[in-house]
């Protein structure tokens, strides 16, 4: 792919980064078709703290503020979770499946300079994750959708595949 340079246009990367999440959250079909949201939070649903105790209150459905901390895990084991997404995300159309592998390695190409931009995965997650991945029926954020994008940057090519 070539690539563009945006700065003749616009020298401030912050204004590129809201207009590109303001591009996903207007898509009328968000690059992970709605019926495979449910999919995806359930095959990530399990929250364990950090000491190993689960919650039973669904963590797809927690918003940030209910979330007592940001340090809890939402996984315990990311070969099992990976081994959950795949064949849902490997479900993909073709085109949406090649468009959230372009943004997910754009996303890493932004969290490699996280020390620089304060863009780390997680970050990336809070930010993207709600355009990414949306329910049916908006309520609240969701931090699971965060948190899934978090490890798409992570390990896409162990879970998506690659460009």
């Amino acid at each position: 792919a070539d690539e563009v340079d945006l700065s003749a246009l616009c020298d401030d990367p912050h204004v590129v980064a809201v207009l590109l999440k303001q591009f996903l959250g207007s898509m009328h079909t968000p690059v992970v078709p709605i019926e495979l949201y449910d999919p995806v939070m359930n095959a990530y649903s399990t929250l364990h703290t950090a000491d190993g105790a689960s919650s039973h209150t669904p963590s797809h459905t927690r918003s940030l503020a209910e979330s007592p901390s940001l340090s809890h895990r939402f996984y315990t084991d990311s070969a099992e979770i990976k081994s959950k997404l795949k064949p849902i995300l490997g479900s993909l159309p073709e085109t949406s499946r090649l468009v959230l592998l372009f943004l997910i390695h754009f996303l890493q190409r932004i969290a490699q300079s996280h020390e620089i931009n304060k863009m780390t995965a997680a970050n990336l997650g809070v930010v993207f994750g709600p355009n990414l991945f949306r329910p049916l029926v908006q309520t609240q954020f969701s931090l699971m959708a965060a948190k899934v994008v978090e490890l798409l940057i992570e390990d896409c090519d162990d879970i998506i595949g690659t460009l």
